[in-house]
């Protein structure tokens, strides 16, 4: 009888034993995309400082056309002086990585992963574009060539915003990961202090985006909360560290004082954030947010090397031994500025990229109709065919319950009778989209240009099952055709479907938003 008992007892010991080594695997894998994410960011800071040197370097140009401009390109992402490890390297550790988790949250987390890697890649080009143009003499010979500058400067700004948007998703997806696969084991002291210093930094972050999207009101609200969560946390402190030492010899002392400067940091937060509010408030009708003081004041305490908050919780976390999950730094937000009147540089398709005929595959099914979605894209649309060139062509195809030509092949110069049946595109039926695919595909053949960038741009909140069927015309035709996806969802559930069918049609899955999607219709134009 007593064998049993112990037997019986011992089970429940045996699962948690084996939960909590999954457990720990899970972080230690988690982190090291979370080491991906602070290395990449770091790339991001040191592209974030070049290029506001030579907007800088820019705007003394316009003022004074005797001013040599000066540009300093260094190879960011190889060059170790920059990092602890390499970005390239962290990259390819997370992609090899046998994380004990679901195949399809693994594939998601790689996806975020290369696509931010993806962007720091096109920031070195616009970064080694500047240097080219430096070389050749060309803002010298002619200062009205600054404005292949300011266009450089507007690219590399897009990639910055990209950057945030996969920032966002993949620590949110870490974060889903790691709830799931989560053990509350409140006797353990780490576990105790992430989940009272979680708190703390979620409010921080929420914090500066409502910062960074100019949003006094929800600041206001937010930061009295943080007030009250400081003084909340400061008197768990005792609690949350109690019993260090277990875990390592001597470290009780040490994690106390990187708690308490992560508290004197946030502190010093809320007096930034009572700058900013104090300004809007000063000017409520036309008050326009400083980056730069966002980037360099907001963002300060918190991604400081050595000394930020994120530094002092990772220090913390590195030494539970994979018990905590880490802390990414914040990225950079990059804004071109003009020189007096501020009035931008029209952009147009660049000279040099091929023609284009673009198919813009629209789906017009009921779930497209809130103003983010077809309203959104009918503007940008627009927006777009007032920059393409007289060799470039556009056709457009609604799909719903039936699919429809509702522009035949026009030349994209033909601005009028483009914008009117864009005017006159309605929302009909439910989701449809084979019909619609194999119509595109057609009409791209039937009217492709030689060398040129024949492209169908699926335009979808991505409401529809992807078939096999669908798999299949895509990579048959993907040789000729390329096929890029403007996804329109605050959500991210159908993202890796769409990048699958993307990536067999050669093309791009982008997530589009008010912000982004004029700049990334002209990459698309331009065949990138």
């Amino acid at each position: 009888m007593k064998k049993f008992i112990i037997l019986f007892l011992f089970i429940p010991y045996l699962a948690f034993s084996q939960d909590f080594t999954t457990h720990k695997a899970v972080v230690s894998g988690l982190n090291k995309y979370l080491d991906f994410i602070q290395s990449t960011t770091q790339a991001e800071y040191i592209f974030y400082n070049n290029f506001t040197n030579f907007n800088n370097e820019l705007l003394l140009k316009q003022q004074n056309p005797n001013h040599k401009i000066t540009y300093s390109n260094k190879n960011v992402i190889n060059n170790d002086f920059y990092y602890e490890k390499l970005p390239t390297e962290i990259f390819k550790e997370c992609l090899d990585s046998n994380l004990p988790i679901a195949k399809n949250e693994k594939k998601k987390l790689d996806i975020l992963s290369s696509s931010m890697m993806k962007n720091i890649e096109n920031m070195q080009v616009y970064s080694d574009s500047i240097q080219i143009f430096l070389y050749n003499d060309v803002f010298e010979s002619d200062t009205a060539n600054l404005k292949i500058g300011y266009r450089i400067l507007e690219g590399a700004k897009f990639e910055f915003y990209n950057f945030y948007l996969d920032w966002y998703n993949l620590r949110q997806e870490t974060n889903n990961i790691y709830k799931k696969y989560e053990i509350v084991d409140m006797n353990n002291p780490y576990i105790r202090t992430e989940k009272t210093l979680d708190t703390l930094f979620d409010m921080i972050y929420k914090i500066a985006d409502k910062i960074r999207t100019n949003n006094p009101q929800k600041v206001e609200e937010l930061s009295a909360k943080l007030e009250q969560q400081i003084d909340i946390t400061a008197e768990k402190a005792d609690y949350c560290l109690n019993g260090v030492d277990l875990y390592e010899k001597n470290s009780s002392h040490i994690a106390k004082k990187r708690f308490n400067n992560i508290l004197s940091d946030t502190k010093s937060q809320l007096e930034n954030i009572s700058i900013f509010l104090e300004k809007s408030r000063v000017e409520p009708t036309n008050y326009i947010l400083s980056y730069r003081f966002y980037n360099e004041v907001i963002l300060d305490k918190f991604n400081k090397s050595g000394a930020g908050m994120v530094y002092e919780f990772n220090k913390i976390a590195q030494n539970s031994s994979n018990f905590m999950l880490k802390k990414p730094q914040m990225p950079q937000t990059f804004i071109v500025e003009y020189f007096s009147d501020k009035t931008e540089v029209k952009k147009v398709m660049s000279w040099n990229a091929p023609p284009a005929n673009l198919i813009f595959l629209i789906d017009v099914s009921y779930s497209m109709k809130t103003s983010e979605k077809l309203p959104l894209l009918k503007k940008a649309i627009k927006n777009l065919i007032s920059q393409m060139r007289e060799n470039d062509y556009i056709t457009i195809i609604s799909y719903a319950t039936k699919s429809k030509i509702v522009l035949p092949t026009t030349r994209a110069v033909e601005i009028k009778s483009i914008e009117k049946i864009i005017d006159n595109l309605a929302l009909a039926g439910e989701t449809k989209l084979f019909s619609g695919l194999k119509l595109a595909y057609k009409t791209a053949q039937k009217n492709q240009i030689p060398n040129g960038t024949n492209k169908i741009i699926l335009a979808t909140d991505g409401n529809f099952k992807i078939t096999r069927k669908m798999n299949k015309i895509v990579k048959q035709n993907s040789s000729k055709v390329q096929l890029s996806i403007l996804y329109f969802n605050k959500y991210t559930n159908s993202l890796d479907n769409l990048s699958t069918l993307t990536r067999l049609g050669n093309g791009n899955c982008r997530q589009v938003s008010a912000e982004n999607i004029k700049n990334i219709l002209l990459i698309e134009a331009e065949g990138k």
